[in-house]
This record gives structure tokens, sequence and C-alpha cells, in this order.
């Protein structure tokens, strides 16, 4: 587990993340926590890092598997906070600067479009739109006030 923190943590081989996940979650591990021994570590483990990373096939096979309309019995919030910091994982999205505009901003849709919300507040009181614009990313911010204002429904398409 430690090994493929550190690959998700540093973006590389994405399909090996994926299969890894698939055999952990089979092995009854479960993608809520990166470390089933320190559950408390961040809530939402394997999401909040693929977010961090801004790893997109990781990113997108977890909310595709795992948030709550898709599996019943082991769902990832998309909304969960990690207990450190109150982080969601949109927030983590913003942590890192290794991420070009483009998959940011995919990452970005796709969170949004599985109900991510911009508005839920960490630790230090700042919720996504104000830490994003404090790091910069401020076409992010502009994306997440108008899906806070106008409703996440009005700007992408549904789910399938």
């Amino acid at each position: 587990i430690n090994c493929l923190q550190y690959k998700i943590n540093n973006n590389v081989y994405s399909p090996n993340i994926i299969n890894s996940i698939r055999c952990l979650v089979a092995l009854g591990y479960s993608p809520r926590t990166a470390d089933p021994q320190h559950n408390k570590w961040r809530t939402g483990g394997f999401l909040h890092m693929a977010a961090s990373a801004c790893d997109s096939l990781v990113l997108q096979f977890l909310v595709k598997e795992f948030c709550p309309d898709k599996v019943e019995e082991t769902p990832i919030g998309i909304n969960e906070q990690c207990v450190s910091d109150s982080f969601t994982p949109l927030h983590c999205l913003f942590e890192e600067r290794r991420a070009s505009p483009e998959q940011l901003k995919e990452n970005l849709m796709l969170l949004l479009q599985y109900g991510a919300n911009p508005s839920i507040r960490n630790k230090l009181g700042k919720d996504c739109i104000e830490y994003a614009t404090n790091e910069g990313f401020l076409e992010s911010a502009r994306v997440m006030l108008a899906s806070a204002t106008s409703g996440v429904t009005s700007i992408f398409p549904a789910r399938n």
C-alpha cells in the first residue's frame, strides 16, 4: 500500500494503480482509506490522493466505480473531508501545481459533475473557491463559483 501511495502521489503508472486498487478492494480493503491500519489518515484516501496528484485516469476510475450511486456497500463520498485538515477531494485538487491547465480543468469538471461541493470549508475555514483563488487557480475558482451559484446540473451533462 505504501508503494501504491507513492505512485499515486507521483502520478505514475495509472493503469497499474487502477488494477492494484481493484485487487485491494477484492481482498477486503476499503477504497475510503489508503492505509487500513490508520483509517484516520485521510477519509477517502485513494480519492483524495488521486485528486491531489491530478491523476485523471485514477480519479475517473474511483468516482465511476466507488461513488455512492454506484456501490452501496463501500461508497466513497465525493465530499468526504479528511480527518486531519477537513480537505475534500476538491480541495486536494489544488494542493499541487504538477497538473497542466487541461488536466486540472478535466478533473475539476469530473468532480463537480459527480457532486463535489465547492462551498465546503476546511479546518482553516476556506471553501474550495477561496482555497483555489489563494493558490492561484483563478479560472478554476470562476468555474466553481458558477457551479455553486447556478447549480451543477445547468453547467454539466447528466451522469450516465
